[in-house]
């Protein structure tokens, strides 16, 4: 619906959207008894959880039932205590099975776990999907992904064993442990450079490029031309990770048991985040320039197919550089490297270099032309550029 270019389309989009939330909360009256749910239902469910209705003459009814079980909360819920159904209707009297049910199956449990992976991460709460045994994880890592969807899988084990390492209550009561740190960066680093298929690693053969294996191959003709989106969403989605493990300490502190380990990892935390910004810098970059060429030769870019890793890990990178810059972190450590820092004839001065690299990072989450909230999220951005550029 964001991409058609009917008129009144946004309003179409809530017209439609409720019809959803009527039908579904109706075959829930159906289903609910039994504790099965439809597979299309479950799939409806997975692309519009969280959508946001506005407010019209829907009965309130809908509304109120609708905040409690149209949420990716809900969502998780559902593939955990209900059994998916595979007919065409429910019930025991309905043999016509949907088509390509074990293959739609497999990606909604992908789909469901991948995304509240990083749901939790970000909104560092505890998933309520249970853990599987550990060895698990490290029996995938020694393997390594062979396409794409392993390659999400990969980074969602580690998203989940970041948030249960440094937001557990030991962490938030005491600060977290260093070692936790570097072990966050090293699973993160071993994904880079092994789990993640060859084909779409990013390689740093320079701090200011983003290159890749364009080796593509043995891959279909639809393989190839997504290529470029998996790799953009993958490289985010590492990006965010980096990121978070450096929120946890911003909220949670370091434990000091008295050694140099804490500053150590304090200095490799602001390092690993300003290496994480100039590496995402260049993705934007480098997004410009593959944007996807749909049939009918309009050409569309990458931020606009995948807003909810492309535009809001550029957002969010956009509001960290500006309030770094304004609450001037790190301190300590920039007071000892001053010199090192002030520019030299025709370089730029460090605080200028973050305040191009917040201006492209919030022109390239505006790239998300086709979704109404983009507007919100650049309204935001807006505000902390105008502070630091003051």
């Amino acid at each position: 619906m964001p991409f058609t270019t009917v008129p009144d389309k946004w309003d179409l989009q809530q017209h439609f959207a409720r019809d959803f939330r009527a039908a579904f909360l109706k075959a829930q009256t159906v289903s609910s008894n039994d504790s099965t749910a439809r597979l299309d239902d479950l799939e409806a469910l997975a692309l519009m959880a969280n959508f946001e209705y506005e407010k019209t003459d829907s009965p309130p009814l809908h509304s109120n039932l609708g905040g409690l079980f149209l949420r990716h909360e809900s969502l998780v819920m559902m593939m955990l205590q209900y059994r998916v159904q595979d007919r065409v209707f429910t019930g025991p009297s309905s043999s016509v099975m949907l088509s390509r049910a074990r293959e739609r199956r497999v990606l909604l449990h992908w789909h469901v776990y991948g995304l509240d992976a990083f749901h939790c991460l970000d909104r560092k709460q505890i998933s309520l999907i249970p853990d599987t045994d550990p060895r698990d994880e490290d029996s995938f890592s020694q393997h390594g992904a062979r396409d794409f969807l392993d390659a999400v899988l990969g980074l969602a084990v580690i998203a989940r064993k970041l948030l249960l390492q440094l937001c557990s209550n030991a962490a938030k009561r005491h600060g977290i442990e260093p070692n936790d740190v570097h072990d966050g960066y090293a699973r993160i680093s071993q994904w880079r450079n092994s789990t993640c298929p060859t084909h779409l690693r990013r390689c740093e053969r320079s701090p200011e490029i983003v290159a890749t294996s364009d080796n593509n191959t043995g891959h279909s003709a639809e393989l190839q031309r997504h290529i470029h989106l998996h790799r953009a969403v993958l490289w985010a989605l590492e990006i965010n990770c980096l990121m978070q493990i450096e929120s946890f300490v911003s909220d949670f502190g370091l434990r000091d048991n008295g050694s140099l380990l804490a500053e150590v990892t304090t200095a490799r935390i602001e390092y690993e985040s300003l290496r994480a910004l100039n590496d995402m810098v260049a993705i934007c970059r480098w997004i410009d320039e593959h944007p996807i060429c749909e049939e009918d030769g309009k050409q569309r870019s990458l931020v606009d197919l995948a807003p909810l890793a492309l535009r809001n890990v550029c957002a969010g990178l956009c509001l960290w550089t500006c309030q770094r810059s304004i609450s001037s972190q790190f301190p300590s450590m920039r007071a000892s490297f001053g010199r090192r820092l002030m520019p030299t004839d025709g370089q730029k001065h460090p605080s200028q270099a973050q305040l191009e690299s917040a201006r492209l990072l919030r022109e390239t989450a505006a790239k998300a032309t086709s979704h109404r909230d983009t507007v919100g999220v650049l309204e935001r951005l807006d505000k902390q550029i105008a502070l630091l550029d003051s």
